[in-house]
């Protein structure tokens, strides 16, 4: 399934970059509402496609990590970085139920959009042992909690 997404998306990734549904400013106000990032978090964004997330929370966070994937996707996200000139984001490939990170690294875990991604009960452990649990928040959809 994983060769299936990546040649999927692959071939749309410049899309990403201009979608309304990914780049929306009301959508992205809504992430950081629900998502409440603090200046000293350490943020991870699965499936970030070509980074909307990632960069919304960028000003808000001490670093972000945008996984995904498809390089494809990463490069474009890459490529608004640069544009934009934001400094604190990092762009990793890799699979949500494997994530390539140690155990409690990310103060606030998001994942916005992401049918294709497995809702399985390790990858919902993976992502909750990638969490820093000591300062857990509940309330929002798109928040793994430590409990």
């Amino acid at each position: 399934m994983t060769e299936d997404v990546r040649s999927s998306f692959a071939r749309v990734a410049a899309n990403y970059t201009r979608a309304k549904y990914h780049s929306s400013p009301e959508g992205l106000r809504e992430v950081l509402e629900l998502a409440r990032p603090q200046l000293g978090d350490l943020a991870l964004d699965v499936a970030t496609g070509t980074g909307h997330v990632a960069l919304a929370l960028a000003p808000h966070v001490r670093r972000v990590y945008g996984l995904d994937l498809t390089r494809e996707m990463l490069d474009q996200a890459r490529r608004v970085t640069v544009e934009r000139d934001v400094m604190n984001v990092e762009w990793v490939i890799g699979d949500a139920v494997r994530l390539p990170f140690a155990d409690e690294t990310f103060d606030l875990y998001t994942v916005r959009a992401a049918p294709h991604m497995p809702c399985s009960s390790t990858a919902r452990l993976r992502c909750r042992r990638a969490m820093c649990c000591t300062r857990s928040r509940s309330g929002a959809t798109r928040r793994m909690s430590c409990r």
